[in-house]
């Protein structure tokens, strides 16, 4: 059973790997190594990090999907970056200077990074180019070779981009005496953005190897297009539809609207996307240990809308390729075989529409009883069995319990019903369900959504301990921002900064008003605290604990009971309007159960609650009811008297009482 956390590279705040704006992959390096300081044996799902439009803050506006994303690179591991390049003292200055000024920062910015980059790796060219020698060359010529699928392509691209040809001019490319006479033009340039993706490989797998030496796998979440402007779109025709955009059709159950997300149809299971998604999996295989697929469901069938519409409010634009649920399972089966044969674990978000999220689990379904290694996505305040919630205890093994996904969210900001300074999100009803099934907290409709000033320190350790424990699913992820969010006092609030993108569906660009994918995680330096790495050990042994959700027994209004069976978590008592724990010595005792009964009108209520249906009073003994509201004393009573009378109660209006109830001598 694995503890994972979700990250965007480029939004890891760590203090040595943060350079002019944004993180380095060696971030991931870092977060590695303090799981592993923690005894965490688990994955980090890194969120896209090919090639992307310098305009784009969002890793799901790619345009490639094989190469990797400069911005990521690690200028401390750039051999021909030393103290005998002329950009090395200037370098060093510029970035201590930033750093003193920016340190707290938690808005990323691009701006300098991406005004720098291209002199500094100009430079390291230029270095690399005058030594041509020796085993570094030979790598160099080895990955060039290895590559030559995607890179001629790539490469070609971006110095045309940089001539400033467009997508017309970029076809002629196809004409073979044409692109060889750009190549032979432009052949310093070519070999400029050959070099910085081998810097870009070189850097990943020394990443990957080391992540491994520390027993952390890496994943890569993989977006589920490229952009039409991409040398794959351009490129490979034969997989590409340029005349359909992709995009997620309406869910309002789960909060979407109809999206259109800009980027070509693949043309389904045709022979050339075949060939082309075999070389894609084949080098991600290469770079990281699985691949995590946001919205699966499109595989068995897209949602396209036409290129350049963009969707209006009340009105639906798009529609499904193929609606055939024979037809459905069949595409899913061929990319799942296809991405299986490549050796990647897959990990797969399967939201959507039912019709399509069935055809994909059946698909899926087949595959994992023939022992493939594929895990579905399940997130607790969507999961529902019938009409009800999805209980912690009864989730699949082979199933990926996603506390939060990178843009819904995150489960602090869910249970207390605020993002940034926006209330009133979710339903009332819907959270109320959320605490008492699955995270077994005895509360009533008036004491949700919680507030901020109730979760103290115990409280959001033991929440997140039901979380990771209670359930048997082998893979567990939440995103860091949150992680840390409950960890840290000092960042335990709504605020979006904790957010890795703030809100789907709106603008993925830089700077844009939503401030999607535009802010750094809380500092990771903060695992390294003690207590926090004892919390933090501590949930990822994940050893599962199951407990039961909080059952409501049937009584009439306006009173409302709540019993359950304690085994498996501590006790949460609602104290002086803080969630504590209950550390009294009652909480150990054999057969104990928690009682809460509460009178949610405007009298005085009082009569006599009947127990039979949920404790054994059938032999001569009693039962002792610990009344935590009343400085934990303990009354005795008969089970004869509880059989034929009940248990006697008078509440005054909103009073709650909450009572721990084990079998007793009277």
């Amino acid at each position: 059973m694995k503890f994972n956390l979700l990250v965007g590279t480029s939004q890891i705040n760590s203090l040595r790997a943060k350079s002019f704006g944004s993180c380095s992959a060696d971030g991931l390096r870092h977060l590695g190594e303090l799981l592993a300081k923690a005894g965490i044996q688990g994955d980090i799902l890194d969120l896209p990090n090919g090639s992307r439009n310098p305009g784009m803050a969002s890793p799901f506006s790619i345009n490639s999907g094989f190469a990797l994303n400069p911005d990521e690179l690690n200028l401390n591991q750039i051999p021909e970056l030393n103290p005998s390049n002329p950009v090395f003292e200037p370098l060093k200055a510029l970035s201590r200077n930033y750093n003193q000024c920016f340190r707290g920062q938690r808005s990323l910015s691009y701006q300098l990074k991406r005004t720098l980059w291209p002199w500094i790796l100009e430079g390291c060219f230029q270095v690399f180019s005058a030594h041509r020698g020796g085993a570094r060359a030979e790598q160099y010529r080895t990955f060039v070779t290895e590559a030559d699928f995607w890179l001629k392509d790539y490469a070609l691209f971006m110095a045309a981009k940089e001539a400033g040809l467009g997508e017309a001019a970029l076809k002629t490319m196809e004409v073979p005496v044409v692109r060889e006479a750009f190549e032979l033009k432009e052949a310093d340039r070519i070999g400029y953005h050959r070099y910085v993706q081998f810097l870009c490989f070189e850097q990943r797998l020394a990443l990957l190897k080391d992540l491994r030496a520390l027993g952390i796998g890496l994943i890569v979440n993989l977006p589920f297009g490229v952009d039409f402007y991409s040398p794959d779109a351009l490129f490979h025709p034969e997989a590409f539809d340029l005349s359909k955009q992709v995009g997620c059709s309406p869910e309002p159950e789960h909060g979407y609207p109809e999206q259109a997300w800009g980027m070509p149809v693949y043309k389904e299971r045709s022979a050339g996307l075949e060939r082309y998604l075999k070389a894609r999996m084949g080098w991600l295989a290469r770079l990281s240990d699985g691949i995590f697929i946001d919205h699966l469901v499109g595989w068995c069938g897209q949602y396209v809308l036409d290129k350049g519409v963009v969707p209006s409010p009340g009105q639906q634009s798009g529609s499904f390729l193929t609606q055939d649920p024979a037809e459905r399972e069949a595409n899913i089966l061929w990319y799942l075989d296809l991405v299986l044969s490549q050796g990647l674990r897959i990990l797969g978000e399967v939201a959507g529409d039912q019709a399509r999220v069935q055809a994909t689990q059946q698909g899926v379904l087949q595959r994992i009883e023939a022992g493939a290694p594929i895990h579905l996505m399940r997130v607790p305040r969507w999961e529902r069995e019938g009409k009800q919630m999805l209980a912690l205890k009864d989730y699949p093994a082979q199933s990926l319990l996603m506390v939060e996904t990178h843009d819904t969210s995150t489960l602090l900001q869910y249970l207390i019903n605020q993002k940034g300074r926006h209330k009133e999100f979710v339903s009332q009803w819907d959270l109320l369900e959320f605490c008492r099934q699955v995270l077994g907290l005895p509360v009533f409709l008036p004491q949700v959504p919680l507030s901020l000033e109730q979760l103290t320190d115990e409280f959001c350790r033991e929440i997140l301990a039901r979380l990771a424990l209670g359930s048997p699913a082998q893979e567990f992820v939440m995103t860091l921002p949150s992680l840390l969010s409950w960890l840290s006092p000092a960042h335990r609030n709504p605020s979006k900064t904790n957010n890795i993108n703030v809100l789907p569906g709106t603008s993925g660009e830089v700077g844009n008003e939503e401030g999607n994918w535009s802010f750094f995680s809380p500092p990771i330096e903060l695992l390294e605290e003690p207590e926090l790495q004892a919390t933090l050990r501590s949930l990822g042994q994940r050893r599962f604990k199951p407990f039961e959700p909080l059952v409501t027994l049937e009584v009439q209004k306006p009173l409302e009971v709540l019993f359950g069976d304690p085994t498996g978590r501590e006790i949460l008592q609602l104290s002086e309007g803080q969630w504590e724990l209950y550390r009294g010595p009652e909480r150990t005792r054999p057969g104990l159960r928690e009682l809460v009964i509460a009178n949610l009108g405007e009298d005085t209520v009082q009569g006599f609650l009947r127990l039979d249906r949920v404790l054994d009073l059938g032999n001569f003994g009693g039962h002792a009811f610990c009344d935590l509201n009343q400085k934990a004393v303990v009354y005795l009573n008969r089970n004869g008297d509880l059989k034929q009378n009940g248990l006697f109660f008078r509440l005054a209006p909103h009073q709650i009482h909450h009572f721990l109830v084990w079998p007793a001598m009277a």
